[in-house]
């Protein structure tokens, strides 16, 4: 009798532990990444009153006559099930699809999230929106490439400083395209000018002049030779330095275009060197239509806005038509999730269950990609937690009931004496 009212005990504490789980799970259903809660039970020691005995003789076996001494909670355990995406067009909303966690930092600890909602502060960083801890992952170079082989640190955090953070690009290649009219007589030239960008992200005019050779050598039908004025300056001399030759087949097919053009800018910029495109100019009869179609520099221009990709690559957009790699989030995954510890603010840090964490790109080793502009929702499941919290109070009423009978039990064998 009174085992049975520490049994009935036992199951009152363990279902209202349940209880207790469930109803976090409910207070959390719009909590955004929140993972629910997931409670299981074991029986305690039983006492065994009589062991099991073999076959002997003409007898059969007996199992052995055990009480069991009631229940205690075996494991609360965290469902790291994918949550569903809502939209939000925030660029700086970020959910996981797939596993993985976002790493965060406040420059001494680095803790892990499924919690996208982030926001740019002060300085330009990715913080969350909750607690300000920063996003942590890989910077990109000034040169835009991005090195994730890096290993990340508590202050390895995501900068995006709009409107502060400038950029120019000098030109390196120019794109000719078009045709030169192979009916045209020997010493007959055409020019177009290509405007091109220094290391200031100063514009220079650079002229190219292409002049129709008397004689082709074999196996080419017709030759050009091209030469170049910068910034209204006098034409460099045919075979010397910035010229060259444009040799065409008798298809009219360019087979030959070397030659590169050195601008030294007179504004205090670095020299730099051009190299020209001719891959689409043919030589055929009919109307001179050459011009300059491209050219890769940039001049001077502000960091506008921004976008992430889903392999989380963060890509600046410049006011100068430039866009220029950022740096990358990084994604954290772990061989047994559920071992995090939850520290709060929908945060978890490492445990002695959890494992290391594998860092990586998303989209790699399986990591899951990254989706910009949504969140992902609390997996709380309303019904199943309603069902669960109806069953969790029936139990408890009916160990309640077990304690009240086991009461009842022992006030009657009180009263046997009179």
């Amino acid at each position: 009798m009174i085992q049975a009212m520490y049994s009935g005990v036992s199951g009152i504490q363990a279902h209202q532990t349940r209880l207790d789980v469930v109803g976090n799970n409910i207070a959390n259903v719009n909590t955004i990444g929140y993972k629910a809660g997931r409670v299981t039970f074991y029986d305690q020691l039983s006492q065994t009153l009589r062991g099991a005995s073999r076959p002997q003789g003409g007898r059969g076996s007996t199992d052995p006559l055990q009480v069991g001494l009631g229940v205690k909670v075996g494991s609360i355990t965290a469902m790291h099930t994918q949550g569903a995406l809502q939209q939000t067009g925030r660029p700086s909303d970020l959910a996981i699809q797939g596993n993985g966690f976002f790493l965060v930092g406040d420059g001494i600890a680095t803790s892990y999230t499924r919690d996208g909602a982030f926001t740019l502060d002060a300085e330009g960083n990715l913080v969350s929106a909750t607690t300000g801890v920063r996003l942590l992952g890989w910077r990109a170079g000034p040169d835009g490439t991005v090195d994730s082989s890096v290993p990340i640190t508590p202050a390895s955090n995501i900068r995006i400083p709009i409107g502060t953070m400038t950029a120019v690009k000098t030109t390196g290649t120019v794109t000719l395209a078009g045709n030169l009219d192979a009916a045209a007589a020997p010493g007959g030239t055409y020019t177009r000018t290509a405007q091109v960008y220094d290391s200031l992200g100063e514009s220079h005019d650079v002229a190219f002049r292409l002049s129709r050779d008397a004689a082709a050598t074999p196996p080419a039908a017709a030759t050009w030779t091209w030469t170049t004025s910068v910034d209204g300056g006098p034409y460099s001399a045919p075979g010397g330095a910035n010229s060259g030759t444009l040799n065409f087949d008798a298809d009219g097919a360019l087979i030959g275009a070397p030659g590169t053009v050195t601008v030294t800018p007179g504004t205090g910029a670095s020299a730099f060197t051009l190299t020209p495109q001719w891959g689409e100019v043919s030589q055929l009869s009919g109307a001179y239509s050459m011009g300059v179609t491209a050219q890769d520099g940039f001049p001077f221009g502000a960091l506008q806005s921004y976008t992430i990709g889903e392999d989380g690559l963060v890509t600046g957009l410049f006011s100068n038509g430039l866009t220029r790699d950022l740096g990358q989030i990084a994604v954290a995954q772990f061989a047994n999730p559920a071992g995090l510890n939850k520290v709060g603010s929908n945060l978890f840090r490492l445990s002695g269950n959890s494992g290391e964490p594998q860092i990586t790109a998303a989209g790699a080793a399986s990591a899951g990609l990254i989706s910009a502009g949504f969140l992902e929702q609390s997996n709380v499941n309303l019904a199943e937690e309603f069902t669960s919290m109806i069953v969790t109070q029936r139990g408890f009423q009916a160990n309640t009931r077990i304690v009240t009978a086991s009461d009842e039990i022992l006030q009657d064998l009180l009263q046997m004496k009179r």
